[in-house]
């Protein structure tokens, strides 16, 4: 599955306190990201947390729970952004 990149948000820089992770801080500071994106005039398509194969179990089980799946994102030589 292809994703083309101007539809795409990249981020994985939210990071929850240790001391929180079993009280679900990660999941409350991705619903507060994903409520950011939605509410934008011309919200993305797609998001992307950090690398699919990138990062501890704990990190990848967190991936699957947030319903995240691999794809590859495909870059165009003419890149542009998109404005709405």
């Amino acid at each position: 599955m292809n994703k083309d990149a101007v539809d795409n948000i990249f981020y994985d820089e939210i990071m929850g306190h240790a001391d929180h992770l079993k009280h679900g801080v990660m999941y409350l500071l991705h619903r507060h990201f994903l409520e950011e994106c939605l509410s934008l005039t011309c919200p993305p398509k797609y998001l992307q947390y950090g690398p699919w194969y990138d990062g501890t179990k704990g990190l990848e089980l967190w991936k699957r729970r947030a319903m995240y799946r691999p794809a590859y994102l495909k870059y165009e030589k003419n890149f542009y952004y998109r404005v709405c």
